[in-house]
């Protein structure tokens, strides 16, 4: 009895989270028509923010381009660090060079540095709301190992992973971290 409640439960939730993605992309369409000044990266991604509930999904409000705009939602719902541009290029039917002049064209940045941008914001999510190893976080976002993701994170924050969590610990004078059930 108990199992088919957290079946249903389960369900509930994944349906849930596919309206908000279907939600999500019916708002990115009707945006892509409105023409807005694209922001400049320290709008989008401070470089030092201690809270982390960042909107990557600010990027796409000013796109004009549907293509550049649906890569860029892949990769935020992907959040891998080693999804490979090819596969993006290949979702948008184009090639990665192609890609690649779309993306200078609508936002000035390359597809690997929205990826880093995207990826940074997902992980500083995952350091400031879980108390998840930073090894398994690593591993989740698609790093080789720790040691890369520290320095990844190190040059996207000017922070290691384990001093984000303890400034963001700090600065709040309480945990903002859940219990880890397993």
């Amino acid at each position: 009895m108990d199992l088919n409640r957290a079946i249903a439960k389960a369900e509930a939730r994944l349906f849930d989270a596919e309206s908000a993605i279907a939600k999500a992309r019916a708002v990115l369409r009707a945006a892509i028509v409105k023409i807005r000044p694209v922001p400049s990266l320290p709008e989008i991604a401070p470089k030092y923010s201690s809270v982390p509930p960042f909107n990557t999904l600010k990027f796409l409000l000013p796109l004009k381009d549907e293509r550049v705009a649906l890569a860029i939602l892949l990769i935020y719902q992907k959040g891998r660090f080693d999804t490979p541009l090819e596969a993006i290029a290949q979702s948008q039917n184009v090639s990665v060079y192609h890609l690649e002049r779309l993306f200078r064209q609508e936002i000035n940045k390359a597809p690997h540095r929205v990826k880093s941008i995207i990826i940074g914001c997902l992980a500083k999510q995952d350091l400031h709301y879980s108390n998840v190893k930073i090894d398994s976080i690593a591993e989740s976002r698609g790093f080789a190992d720790i040691y890369h993701f520290s320095k990844f994170f190190k040059k996207e924050t000017g922070l290691s992973p384990s001093e984000f969590r303890r400034l963001n610990l700090s600065k709040t004078g309480k945990s903002r971290l859940r219990k880890q059930t397993t």
